[in-house]
């Protein structure tokens, strides 16, 4: 598994989308196909949830843009969109 870095991943941006009732997703968009079941992997370990790839974006469970800002931000990732 290889840690995304700055020249693999520009920006990406986050969203926040309500499902089936009281359930919430964040989204991140703009990963590269080849870097997103690693870049997936890597998020869900840091930030203990759930996630998915589904049609080219992450789906990450729960309201997790303030965390994920802060993750991407880390390795030198330009965050674009809904920072929570």
């Amino acid at each position: 598994m290889t840690t995304p870095s700055r020249a693999e991943i520009k920006v990406v941006v986050l969203a926040y989308e309500k499902r089936k009732g009281n359930k919430v997703v964040t989204t991140i968009r703009d990963i590269p196909g080849s870097l997103r079941l690693d870049t997936l992997k890597l998020i869900k370990k840091a930030l203990g949830t759930g996630g998915a790839v589904v049609e080219d974006q992450l789906h990450i469970q729960g309201d997790r843009r303030k965390d994920l800002c802060t993750w991407f931000e880390k390795r030198g990732v330009r965050v674009r969109g809904e920072r929570g």
